[in-house]
């Protein structure tokens, strides 16, 4: 039998900067996936997040939540194509000296408040992770290198859509899609290039998994892109997709991801 952990319900008010959370509950699983599971009978229709619990008394505990902090900014980093050389050429001694910054991060934001949420310990220890990537391109190196903020990989650019109004409703679809987490998470790194291999280790999923979550997010947008464009489909159209290429590719999205319709 696995061994369970200790895992913290936060419940999340606010959005971006102004958000904030409160301790709702403690929740004992085998993986964080059980603990959600769990969560989810009793927070429905409520906005929370579940973190490992970290205490001061348990180094262990420190550990497995600076591991899950280190997880989650690593997946940004695959998120964003001009993070993911970062991430894959960190070698086993950046890892560690990470995961150590993290864990310092989280036993600091306990010592300071014992009642602090494990949202507030995850936050210092992402900000920290954040704040060492930042430290790895100097000030310097922008103000004596000519160009040198054209290298910087830590910049995000967009590149320009050929068919903006295509562009533009696909991004509405995929907000108003009511893609699960899993399919919405699949997609980003699909859409960032993130390779399979790497988003199987990153969402702990199987290839299997992965492939059914991507083609269910595609049939799922690109059904609501259709819904949303009316009957003519004149925004596809104009991008030279007619209506049959529209239902063609909405039946083979369909078919690979066992849609039922």
């Amino acid at each position: 039998m696995e061994k369970l952990n200790m895992y913290q319900v936060c419940h999340i008010n606010g959005k971006e900067k102004d958000k904030t959370a409160t301790a709702a509950h403690v929740i004992e699983a085998e993986s964080i996936a059980d603990a959600y599971t769990a969560a989810m009978e009793t927070e429905s229709g409520k906005d929370f997040l579940v973190y490992p619990l970290a205490t001061l008394t348990d180094g262990e505990s420190v550990y497995r939540l600076a591991a899950y902090a280190c997880k989650q900014f690593n997946k940004w980093e695959m998120r964003n194509n001009n993070a993911v050389m970062s991430v894959l050429n960190r070698s086993t001694w950046d890892k560690e000296d990470e995961q150590q910054d993290a864990a310092a991060a989280i036993v600091a934001t306990l010592a300071d408040d014992e009642n602090a949420t494990m949202y507030a310990a995850f936050l210092a220890a992402y900000n920290r992770l954040a704040a060492g990537r930042d430290g790895l391109f100097r000030k310097s190196e922008v103000e004596y290198t000519p160009g040198a903020m054209f290298c910087n990989p830590f910049i995000e650019r967009e590149a320009g859509a050929t068919f903006p109004a295509l562009a533009a409703l696909i991004a509405k679809a995929t907000e108003a899609a009511g893609l699960t987490d899993k399919q919405a998470e699949t997609l980003e790194m699909y859409e960032s290039g993130t390779t399979c291999a790497a988003a199987l280790d990153l969402l702990e999923i199987t290839k299997r998994a992965y492939y059914c979550n991507l083609y269910a997010a595609f049939y799922k947008v690109l059904a609501k892109a259709a819904e949303m464009d009316g009957e003519a489909a004149p925004t596809f159209a104009a991008a030279g997709i007619d209506k049959a290429d529209l239902a063609d590719a909405l039946a083979a999205y369909a078919k690979r991801a066992r849609v039922k319709k």
